[in-house]
């Protein structure tokens, strides 16, 4: 959500916590939209075989804050199972879902507050996001 692209020219631009005007424009004069996927729309090129060679290669997946029934997202908890060499499951969510029963941990509560104390818990210090 801190990135937006232009409805027009696809031009993508980091905005930080910056606060949007209330019809945000691209330079080019379009509006802009959040850089995400809203349902019902396609993944950018390229975008779900990322997500898919990321699952069969992982040693740990996050489930974190879903409701786990969107597909095709939804199945790559079972990709990062289905591998000759399990992936361990974490899951992070307010309560059970249909991911849940792939996890090997459930930690249940807001994942906004369960996932930083268990990352710090873990000696892991945040580092700025990169596009």
């Amino acid at each position: 959500l801190r990135r937006t692209r232009c409805t027009d020219c696809g031009a993508v631009a980091d905005r930080g916590l910056d606060a949007l005007p209330p019809m945000p424009r691209c330079e080019c004069g379009h509006p802009v939209r959040p850089d995400i996927v809203w349902f019902g729309e396609m993944l950018p090129p390229g975008v779900w075989a990322k997500a898919e060679a990321a699952a069969k290669a992982c040693d740990l997946f996050l489930v974190v804050g879903t409701s786990a029934v969107v597909y095709p997202a939804a199945g790559l908890v079972l990709t990062a199972k289905e591998r000759r060499k399990p992936a361990a499951v974490v899951e992070f969510n307010l309560t059970e879902t249909d991911a849940s029963a792939h996890a090997d941990v459930g930690v249940h509560g807001p994942s906004g507050e369960t996932l930083p104390k268990v990352l710090a818990a873990a000696g892991w210090t945040p580092t700025p996001a990169t596009p």
